[in-house]
């Protein structure tokens, strides 16, 4: 069931048992009414025998990324005008009000769009879950600011920088660099006498004629520092 800013769609989810998406989720109005809409929608939902479900709940906003910020705001800048007049003199909604200025900062500094990073919209992202208290997914909205591979290639950025931040999809990976990472120094004496002794195996099998000379006299020191390779 959609829901903006006024509780009515809050109230049919409820009543209903329907999961509840919030359109609009970074505009200021909405996102000022993401934990009170939740609780209506809890409240009517007890009333009627349901149980609201946050894994359900999906936001809606629109982003778009780039490597870096400049990159962002020069792709948008493809259709975002059209955008806004759409909104402004079809749809009635002046998303970016008359004489707001550079309608690009307007709405990043609004908080109503992320045009710029994946970090960007990382921060953003949280910044919904912190205030919602939790959510099952947050939709992009689709708006043509961009070209289709600027899209495209905003799409990419954000399967692969932010949403692994919010699956834990990194958790197992992250663990094990830090184990890994933890025993460095046991680990490279171990790799190190390990090369050393199959080095010094072939020496003693076959001599040193093929083996590089820096490699010998690193042996050769390795020995008289009483490696375990010797």
């Amino acid at each position: 069931m959609a829901a903006l800013s006024s509780p009515t769609g809050a109230r049919a989810a409820g009543k209903q048992g329907l999961g509840l998406l919030s359109i609009g989720a970074t505009s200021t109005g909405g996102f000022n009414a993401l934990a009170s809409n939740w609780a209506i929608a809890e409240d009517l939902a007890q009333q009627n025998g349901h149980t609201m479900d946050r894994q359900a709940w999906r936001l809606v906003g629109p982003m778009h990324i780039a490597e870096t910020r400049e990159q962002a705001m020069a792709d948008v800048r493809f259709g975002l005008e059209k955008w806004i007049y759409y909104f402004r003199e079809i749809a009635n909604l002046p998303i970016v009000p008359d004489g707001a200025g550079d309608p690009i900062e307007a709405m990043v500094n609004s908080g109503m769009a992320v045009i710029g990073t994946p970090d960007d919209a990382a921060a953003r992202i949280q910044q919904l879950v912190d205030q919602s208290g939790g959510f099952g997914a947050f939709l992009l909205m689709a708006h043509n600011w961009a070209n289709w591979d600027a899209t495209r290639h905003s799409y990419e950025l954000m399967a692969r920088y932010v949403a692994p931040r919010f699956q834990s999809l990194n958790v197992n990976r992250e663990a094990s660099m830090a184990w890994v990472g933890s025993h460095k120094a046991e680990f490279t004496g171990a790799m190190q006498a390990a090369v050393g002794a199959r080095i010094v195996q072939h020496m003693m099998e076959k001599g040193a004629d093929n083996i590089r000379p820096e490699i010998v006299e690193m042996i050769k020191g390795q020995a008289g520092a009483g490696n375990p390779a010797e």
